[in-house]
């Protein structure tokens, strides 16, 4: 267990009442959210609840496709954003430029920057490969200077060789990505060596996150992980209400609780 120094004490208050630890369970008694865990309540590469499958629907399409076996090393999501809540609405008020102080992008800062110093290594100790970089998925939208680029990667810092994807199809005007397509990133070569993040704002389906992780592994990079800051929770889904019902109220965020292991006890 990582305890949070006093000085980050300012950072947890932006956030602990507003966001939850993703697969951070209540009412369940057993551990059935560990990545190693015989038994499922939580998918174990997203976080959606499943009611007792291994996979949520999304997930499972894509393990069962024809990149299945590209897909990410681990996936970490940090919180849900569960529709109709304040968690709900930060993902997306954080990338407006709303004048004056936006709150929701200081909770995205303080989640990313709490990640970054306590569990940033827990990625290289899961699987025994240093970080090497981090590579921000693009605006689908075509958006220059997205503040998941511009206000949330400079938190990994000096050290990791930030790399820049671009996409190669034209700007969706609506919708979200829905297919697995790695295709449509331009990406630098990797060496084998390299162990590349992932970083998206918002896993709806995962399609942008894997389909950049798919196209981070073609490009020779021999450890993909993704970390999603939100995990985005519909409670109109019978699975998703069915969790909730279980496990609300959600404890509030707690950086001692490890991304990776979804565990108290980190790699």
């Amino acid at each position: 267990m990582t305890a949070i120094s006093a000085a980050d004490v300012p950072a947890l208050k932006l956030i602990a009442q507003v966001f939850n630890n993703a697969c951070r369970e209540q009412g369940i008694t057993s551990n059935q959210n560990s990545l190693f865990s015989a038994e499922y309540s939580l998918c174990v590469l997203c976080g959606a609840p499943t009611a007792g499958y291994k996979y949520c629907f999304s997930c499972n399409n894509f393990m069962r496709g024809d990149y299945g076996t590209l897909g990410p090393d681990i996936c970490a999501p940090l919180f849900y954003a569960i529709e109709g809540r304040q968690s709900g609405t930060d993902i997306y008020t954080y990338k407006k430029p709303l004048g004056g102080v936006n709150r929701a992008l200081e909770r995205m800062q303080a989640v990313t920057y709490l990640f970054v110093k306590y569990h940033l290594k827990c990625l290289s100790s899961a699987v025994n490969s240093m970080v090497t970089h981090v590579v921000a998925v693009p605006s689908g939208r075509g958006r220059a200077n997205h503040p998941l680029s511009t206000e949330l990667l400079p938190y990994f810092g000096e050290s990791l060789i930030q790399v820049e994807a671009h996409r190669t199809v034209p700007a969706r005007t609506k919708g979200r990505q829905s297919v697995i397509a790695p295709s449509i990133f331009e990406l630098p070569q990797f060496r084998s060596t390299d162990h590349v993040v992932v970083l998206e704002d918002t896993w709806v389906a995962g399609a942008s996150a894997l389909s950049l992780a798919v196209a981070v592994r073609q490009h020779g990079a021999g450890v993909v992980t993704i970390v999603p800051l939100a995990r985005l929770l519909e409670p109109n889904y019978d699975r998703t209400r069915w969790w909730l019902e279980r496990n609300d109220p959600l404890p509030p965020y707690n950086p001692e609780f490890c991304p990776v292991t979804r565990t108290s006890e980190c790699p």
